[in-house]
């Protein structure tokens, strides 16, 4: 376990110690040692070989930017906020929530698809609002959740995942169920998801720190025995899916595997 690059305290700029309160957003897997992070005023770090291309900043978003995810073969990257407004930032921008196709709940999460030519949008109440060439392959709007949708991750060839914040997954279009965490005690809620390389695992990240892997998903260790101070917003994996990252809400970044 180590924390590289970023730490809990902040980070030290020209003999200052800035703040990294709140950073909401999930780390978004890019190249080889690579990794991109968004903060709720949509501060954006890179780690690694990963390349700094901008933010919403100067744009003013009407509300909290809540996640980011990478476009697949580019150095770009999509943020999305709690509204559903998108911001390609050296990607192409395939549209938002808008009037015309308003959320019916807070937008928690966005997957890019394969090509990098599509996104999916999630809402809390577990919609799946699709964009560009990103196949809508069903949602959970006809069902009663017993927690709110906090994730979606896209699946290598197609389909994608859900996961609410008590453990449940829900596996759509050609993504595998692979077990989940629904029904069983939580130490606290889960909060973000990522998908192994081939499409046939998956781990789940607890506000706590806790990893629960499944499918093909190595289990490479968790902070659920360590007292981190801050709750836990997202977790990605490694390129190749031996190891993964984890984020906490100050910024923290711990690497495991």
């Amino acid at each position: 376990m180590s924390c590289p690059r970023l730490s809990r305290s902040g980070l030290r700029v020209g003999g200052l110690v800035v703040g990294l309160a709140l950073a909401l957003g999930l780390l978004a897997a890019g190249p080889v040692g690579a990794a991109t992070a968004v903060r709720h005023d949509d501060t954006v770090y890179t780690f690694g070989a990963a390349t700094f291309g901008g933010s919403t900043q100067g744009r003013a978003p009407a509300t909290p930017p809540v996640a980011i995810a990478t476009e697949t073969g580019s150095t770009g990257y999509w943020i999305v906020t709690r509204a559903g407004r998108g911001y390609g930032v050296d990607a192409a921008n395939f549209g938002s929530i808008n009037r015309t196709r308003p959320a019916s709940a807070p937008i928690v999460g966005i997957a890019g698809t394969v090509t990098g030519r599509g996104y999916w949008l999630a809402s809390s109440d577990g919609r799946v609002y699709e964009f560009g060439d990103a196949k809508w392959a069903g949602d959970l709007r006809a069902q009663a959740l017993a927690a709110p949708v906090v994730d979606i991750v896209g699946r290598p060839g197609g389909g994608y995942w859900m996961v609410s914040a008590d453990g449940g997954v829900f596996a759509f279009g050609g993504a595998g169920y692979f077990g989940s965490m629904g029904g069983r005690f939580l130490d606290a809620p889960i909060v973000a998801m990522a998908a192994t390389p081939s499409g046939k695992g998956y781990w789940l990240a607890g506000a706590d720190g806790a990893v629960y892997a499944f499918g093909d998903a190595p289990f490479r260790g968790s902070l659920s025995a360590v007292r981190i101070g801050v709750p836990i917003v997202g977790i990605a994996r490694s390129r190749t899916g031996g190891g993964y990252w984890l984020v906490g809400a100050r910024g923290g970044v711990w690497t495991f595997g």
